[in-house]
């Protein structure tokens, strides 16, 4: 597998295509390809997102609930709806 990565940071996109050889058992070669488009949120679009939505959120680092900052490679979110 090969791939090549497009960053655009003004829209917060990440593009991956990725090429992928199988070698089929007469020994010939399949190339396929795929494209994985991404767009990442930064926390302050989430917390607007979910006030709009009429929702509270707790923001955690991990899914043990560690603290959130910004050398965290993940966000996760548990949300509530405010009465």
């Amino acid at each position: 597998m090969y791939y090549r990565q497009e960053h655009e940071p003004a829209a917060q996109r990440l593009r991956t295509h990725y090429l992928l050889d199988e070698t089929n058992p007469n020994g010939g070669l399949r190339r396929s390809h795929r494209t994985l488009d991404q767009r990442y949120f930064t926390r302050y679009e989430v917390e607007r997102w979910l006030r709009a939505a009429g929702l509270s959120g707790r923001l955690a680092g991990g899914f043990q609930g560690e603290p959130f900052d910004a050398d965290r490679p993940v966000m996760v979110w548990t949300a509530r709806r405010v009465s």
